[in-house]
Order: C-alpha cells, then sequence, then structure tokens
C-alpha cells in the first residue's frame, strides 16, 4: 500500500511540474499589437507568457510590443549575431509599417520597419539558420504589395547580415513619369489655345 501511494504521490508530483505555470506575467490578450494583461494594463519591457501561440514565451518592449518569441526561456544561445531587415520602398508605402517575422523553428523575431527607422532595423539574434515567416504592409489586407526577398539566411556568431526587401517592381519608372508630365502640360497648351480660339470667336 505504501508503495503504491509512493507512485501515486510521485506521478501527481510530476504532473504539477510539467504544468508548472511560467515565473513571468501571463499576456490576456493584444490590442493594436500591444500586451494587455487580465487588468488591461500594458505589459512591457519583459518576458511574459501568450498561452495563444506555439512560441509562447514572449519578450516584449517598452511600449509592450512582441520583439521575440521562444518556445521556451532556456533556447537563448550565448553565440549571437546581428540581422538587419530593410525595405527598398515606393511612394505608396512610405508612410506605412511593414512588419516581418522569423524563425529558425525554436526562436521567432519580430521587426517593424517604418519612416522613423528609415525602413531599417537590426537585432541580436541566436546563432542559427532562419526563414522569414511573413512579410506584410500595414492595411494591406489582400497581399498586393509582396517585396522580392532572400527566404532563408543562415546566422554565425558574431555575424552581421542583412535582408533587403525590394518594393521596387512597384515603383513608377522615371521615363513613364517624363512622358505624364509631357502629356500633360501638351493637354494644358491644348486647352489653353481652345480657350482662346473660342474667346475670339465670341467677340
Amino acid at each position: 500500500m505504501k508503495k503504491i501511494l509512493f507512485i501515486i504521490i510521485c506521478i501527481i508530483s510530476s504532473i504539477s511540474i510539467v504544468y508548472a505555470e511560467p515565473n513571468v506575467p501571463f499576456i490576456d490578450h493584444f490590442t493594436n499589437d500591444i500586451a494587455y494583461d487580465q487588468n488591461n494594463n500594458i505589459i512591457s519591457n519583459t518576458w511574459a507568457y501568450d498561452e495563444n501561440n506555439y512560441y509562447p514565451f514572449v519578450l516584449l518592449d517598452d511600449n509592450g510590443r512582441v520583439t521575440t518569441r521562444q518556445g521556451d526561456l532556456n533556447s537563448t544561445s550565448d553565440t549571437t549575431g546581428n540581422l538587419t531587415i530593410s525595405a527598398n520602398i515606393f511612394y505608396k508605402i512610405k508612410n506605412k509599417n511593414i512588419y516581418v517575422e522569423i524563425s529558425d523553428g525554436s526562436n521567432t523575431y519580430s521587426y517593424k520597419l517604418n519612416s522613423s527607422n528609415n525602413f531599417s532595423e537590426t537585432k541580436s539574434i541566436n546563432a542559427s539558420k532562419y526563414n522569414i515567416l511573413s512579410v506584410y504592409v500595414e492595411d494591406d489586407i489582400n497581399g498586393k504589395y509582396i517585396p522580392s526577398y532572400t527566404n532563408y539566411i543562415e546566422i554565425n556568431d558574431k555575424d552581421n547580415k542583412e535582408i533587403v526587401l525590394d518594393y521596387s517592381k512597384y515603383k513608377v519608372p522615371v521615363s513613364k513619369i517624363i512622358v505624364i508630365v509631357i502629356l500633360s502640360v501638351i493637354f494644358i497648351i491644348i486647352g489653353c489655345l481652345l480657350f482662346i480660339i473660342y474667346r475670339s470667336y465670341k467677340d
């Protein structure tokens, strides 16, 4: 009987250890990408737990936005490198945010590019092999603007590498702009001449 009780206690202890709550703040919900607790207070500048995500441990910045996602808090590597993600933009998205997520399967890092950082952000990340999970422009619900970029990159210790999101295919060529300007000037001149002719006949 004692052996059975001992086994039961061991099983219960094991279960409690496995399902122990992480010693970090719990995220109740996100509003505008900002993390809040159950009392609707912003969680910022700390690791927190998002139970609704496959990578539940998140590092939040001073504004409560996610900068890093990890499967657990022990997956941080001693070897790190710098990865810069930048964007070659065009005029229609110059006032928009571009959101990028990369992952190596264990860690996920979030980048936010906009005019404030000149559409370029650098992060120190674990040395590993990364794929870009997502790239999207703010308010681009239908995914109209898709840049060209390298989807895979390997970061080694003390590396400094960059991924460029190239939106140049959406730029209007200079030659086309010149043609449009010339045609506009011609139409204006023709309009003025027609108006002058009309007034002369009227008089």
